[in-house]
């Protein structure tokens, strides 16, 4: 009950602009879902699936080379 209250108490406007974010943010995604093209941390995935191959085959388990 208190809950309701308190979203009650939030502008239209507000929940118009969240709305909004929320269509436009869906959009793009739903636009570009097949898209090509490097992902931001793909280089940071890769680089440490490379040094965690590299420390397997050297047996190296120390976890300071992670």
């Amino acid at each position: 009950m208190l809950a309701r209250r308190r979203l009650a108490a939030v502008p239209r406007g507000t929940w118009l602009a969240m709305a909004i974010v929320f269509v436009g943010g869906v959009a793009v995604r739903w636009i570009d879902l097949g898209g090509f093209g490097q992902t931001w941390d793909e280089d940071i995935n890769w680089g440490a699936g490379r040094n965690y191959i590299t420390n397997l085959v050297a047996l190296d388990f120390n976890g300071e080379n992670s």
